[in-house]
């Protein structure tokens, strides 16, 4: 590990609480989410592998969206489905 160097700071009421809430949730220290977000922010790499799992998962989603979205371009109604479907049940 690195050589440390102790800093005291002040954080406002609702980055406290993001930090205690991130750190309980992926099992760290509070002291290692401020390290991450400081890594991230100056971009020093350092972020968690779970981290950019979920990122390429969101890219991959939102990717898949544009594209079913771009073929939404259906040419049937809901009404015309309805109406197929009780046609059927009187005929069969």
């Amino acid at each position: 590990m690195a050589e440390m160097v102790r800093k005291q700071i002040y954080l406002e009421r609702r980055l406290d609480r993001l930090v205690k809430e991130r750190a309980e949730r992926w099992g760290l220290s509070q002291a290692e989410v401020i390290r991450d977000a400081l890594k991230k922010a100056f971009h020093l790499g350092g972020e968690r592998p779970e981290l950019e799992a979920w990122r390429e998962l969101k890219r991959f989603f939102d990717e898949r969206s544009t594209l079913a979205s771009k073929r939404r371009g259906r040419r049937w109604k809901r009404d015309d489905l309805y109406e197929e479907r009780t046609a059927r049940r009187r005929d069969g």
